[in-house]
């Protein structure tokens, strides 16, 4: 609080010297002025002193000779320096500082301006700030030699004015506790999985430690995880099996979209060159359902700097974390570090302003969208302590626009360990400050999240390419491409053939395998659609290239009873003629098939008219009228059972023959 107030030692006597002339604040006895003299000096000593002990002499020395003063006849400027002492004393003492400033006001409304200063400032540190910009505002009308204090002034009555308009504008919050994770001990820096399935969380546990002949219990900062049941309900949870665990304190995790890079803090004590105590970032890998040894982030770490509280993209390829170290803006930042085609994190960048602040910034959360990004500071204008914020990032390296996500979310005391659901609907902290909804100690609890402050509308694609040949690792990459901007990404195929990949819900998309020798095939991901859910679990299958083979075309779909390709399914036919352009020495036959719905007859010349629409659409678009055949089969050549709607959509299908290589 003290940092919080700006004074200089020229205030003091500039106010002693036109005192003398003003009858409501003059000291009629010289030896008076002479004691009051000596208090201001002991204030100065006092403000100046870097030792807390003698700051406690001075203050003490300069509270005794003013209230002796004021024991004898009570000067209003007396009253002004005593609600100094109060205001910069270790121990300092708000409520009695404003009691004696709103005295001074009281008995010379006009002829110490700063006492309007010193009470807005008090109120605002007080968490009073609708009652702070009324302060300011008078101070603001008085004329002198108050540049310095004119400046701070309008800086903090600008951030009373947006504080006042958030508690007079309160956001939607109804917590509730979210079972499972939640126990009678503190469970904190929670953090899901993308997919929202597993949670991951720090326990402080009771453990024991052996003290000479006695074993005396300890607490200690242990990892937890806990599988989701139903919605905002998870089981009781395990500690996370080797390799964690091993270490003094653990926990503060983020995993990537896959589930299979856990990157979290570990903190512990360091003995050589000297002793201290450290927290830095490691990651272990899920290979084949068993976690691998913690590895430190080289690039990341620093050995005398402290990097904790991580955030990882879904797609792994950005990491947000705080660290101390040198050369930030404030005391704790926010920094990123990218993960380079080695899979080894870059050298970190401070995220700059406007979100660090000369204050601290903690618990980054980057959300599944991978633009908004949810933190904690004490250095932006705030309730009280740490705040919740939010910022939406763009790609045009604009500045964002940094949004205190509320009240009450935010009170006058701390909020940190903010995320939010993979669909934006829930946002979730940790508190001991609900009382009505607690187990014990720090717990875990969800609410709505209000429409503005939601993350942009995702889907999660976690796919896996299968193939017949399970001898060899599967070499193929999946191609991404935005059906209205064009856009392309190319996503990494893993040794397990799985992939993952965050989309934006504002277009739809097709993936298509990509690989040397392998066929066309492809899926169109509706992500438009509302009624698609946020986490899409896909399977292709990595096919060779192969002379009489028969592949399907999926998403080749035609107006009822007709042969108009319909817009979507025109989209995926432009993609395999890229695939045909790619491979010009193929010739294929394409064949179309239906279900028994209809007469034997209809059917054959609906399947008949359909493959030819498609050919015309290839011939159309400039593939070789001499590469293409087609045929109509009709009900004939069924792959599944015609009795169910299941069964009857499997056997509608169009199909594709390589001929000729």
């Amino acid at each position: 609080m003290k940092r919080l107030f700006i004074l200089f030692i020229c205030l003091f006597f500039s106010i002693h010297i036109y005192c003398q002339e003003n009858n409501c604040l003059s000291i009629t006895k010289s030896k008076h002025q002479e004691q009051l003299q000596i208090a201001i000096e002991k204030i100065n000593h006092g403000i100046n002193s870097k030792y807390v002990e003698s700051q406690k002499i001075y203050f003490s020395e300069a509270t005794d000779i003013l209230r002796s003063l004021n024991d004898k006849v009570e000067y209003p400027i007396v009253n002004y320096y005593l609600a100094l002492t109060y205001i910069y004393k270790p121990d300092n003492n708000f409520t009695l500082a404003e009691q004696y400033l709103k005295k001074v006001i009281d008995a010379c409304p006009d002829e110490i301006p700063e006492a309007y200063f010193h009470l807005g400032k008090l109120a605002y540190t007080t968490n009073q700030k609708c009652d702070a910009i009324n302060y300011f505002k008078k101070f603001l009308t008085y004329q002198g030699d108050f540049d310095t204090l004119f400046t701070e002034a309008k800086m903090l009555m600008k951030w009373s004015e947006e504080i006042c308009e958030l508690i007079n504008n309160p956001v939607p919050f109804n917590p509730k506790i979210v079972k499972g994770i939640s126990s009678q001990l503190d469970d904190y820096l929670v953090s899901l999985s993308p997919d929202n399935e597993i949670a991951y969380y720090t326990r402080k546990t009771k453990d024991y430690q052996i003290s000479g002949y006695k074993s005396e219990p300890a607490f200690q900062e242990k990892f937890y995880y806990s599988y989701r049941i139903a919605d905002n309900v998870f089981d009781n949870g395990k500690e996370m099996p080797y390799p964690f665990n091993r270490n003094e304190n653990e926990g503060g995790a983020t995993i990537t979209g896959n589930n299979k890079e856990l990157i979290y803090t570990v903190c512990k004590m360091v003995t050589s060159p000297r002793q201290y105590y450290n927290c830095d970032l490691y990651s272990s890998k899920n290979i084949k359902g068993y976690w691998t040894d913690i590895v430190p982030l080289e690039r990341v770490n620093r050995p005398d700097t402290w990097e904790s509280m991580p955030s990882v993209t879904a797609d792994g390829k950005e990491l947000y974390f705080v660290s101390n170290r040198p050369g930030g803006v404030g005391g704790y930042d926010i920094y990123k570090s990218f993960k380079d085609e080695n899979g080894e994190w870059s050298e970190p960048i401070n995220v700059g302003e406007p979100i660090n602040t000369p204050g601290d910034e903690k618990s980054p959360f980057i959300h599944t969208d991978t633009r908004t990004l949810y933190f904690s500071s004490n250095g932006h204008p705030g309730m009280g302590g740490y705040d919740i914020y939010y910022v939406k990032l763009n790609d045009n390296n604009e500045k964002p626009e940094v949004k205190n996500i509320g009240y009450p979310i935010n009170t006058e005391n701390d909020e940190m360990g903010f995320i939010v659901s993979i669909d934006g609907k829930y946002g979730y902290f940790s508190s001991n400050n609900i009382k009505n909804e607690s187990i014990g100690g720090m717990d875990f609890y969800y609410f709505p999240l209000y429409n503005e402050a939601k993350p942009e509308e995702v889907i999660l694609i976690k796919g896996n390419l299968k193939s017949d040949d399970t001898t060899k690792p599967i070499k193929a990459t999946v191609q991404i491409k935005s059906m209205e901007s064009k856009h392309i990404t190319f996503i990494p195929v893993d040794e397990d053939g799985d992939y993952v990949a965050s989309l934006l819900k504002n277009e739809d998309y097709l993936l298509t395998i990509k690989g040397e020798d392998i066929v066309y095939q492809s899926t169109y991901v509706a992500a438009k659609d509302s009624i698609t859910a946020p986490v899409i679990k896909l399977e292709m299958e990595v096919q060779p290239i192969e002379v009489g083979k028969h592949y399907r075309l999926h998403n080749i779909y035609f107006a009822f009873n007709s042969a108009d390709i319909l817009a979507n399914s025109q989209k995926v036919l432009d993609e395999f003629i890229v695939f045909l352009n790619d491979h010009p020495t193929l010739q294929i036959g394409i064949e179309g098939h239906t279900d028994n719905v209809g007469s034997d007859e209809f059917n054959l010349i609906l399947s008949e008219n359909r493959a030819k629409a498609v050919y015309n659409y290839l011939v159309n678009n400039g593939i070789d009228a001499n590469r293409l055949q087609y045929k109509g089969f009709g009900e004939s050549s069924p792959i599944a059972t015609n009795d169910t709607e299941e069964g009857r959509a499997m056997n509608r299908r169009t199909e594709f023959v390589i001929l000729k290589d």
